[in-house]
């Protein structure tokens, strides 16, 4: 028996294949996009941050809501920098929407985009919120 694909995972490996192709944030980040907070890499990177399913509440097709955020994170005191990568993912993740696997992506909708800076770490992020609609194939 085969374990079908988890639509987070589907997500999240889609996301990240689309932003590393991507030639304007890779000239802000390289190749620093992770699954997860690196540890001892100086930023800048982007971090593949937490993500919750919920049902898509229609009763005659099955699907997901998924809920996830992208956290860009820069060493700049302000918020220009975060606010800079902020966009460029946001512009890598447009259309076309970015192919899953086992999964069909119907949306992906950014929601929230906030800056926060922590003076002790002197490292400011943005992280941003999305939403997608999945269903599978």
């Amino acid at each position: 028996m085969t374990v079908p694909l988890h639509p987070i995972l589907s997500l999240k490996a889609a996301l990240r294949t689309r932003l590393l192709a991507d030639p304007d944030l890779a000239a802000l980040i390289g190749g620093a996009v992770h699954d997860a907070p690196p540890r001892g890499l100086d930023p800048p990177y982007l971090a593949l941050g937490d993500a919750r399913l919920t049902e898509n509440g229609a009763s005659l097709a099955e699907g997901a809501i998924i809920d996830c955020e992208l956290v860009g994170v820069t060493r700049e005191r302000g918020s220009a920098g975060a606010l800079e990568l902020a966009a460029a993912v946001a512009a890598a993740l447009a259309d076309p929407l970015p192919v899953l696997s086992a999964h069909r992506l119907v949306a992906l909708d950014l929601r929230q985009v906030e800056t926060r800076h922590d003076p002790a770490s002197g490292l400011t992020r943005a992280i941003l919120r999305f939403r997608a609609f999945t269903e599978p194939t």
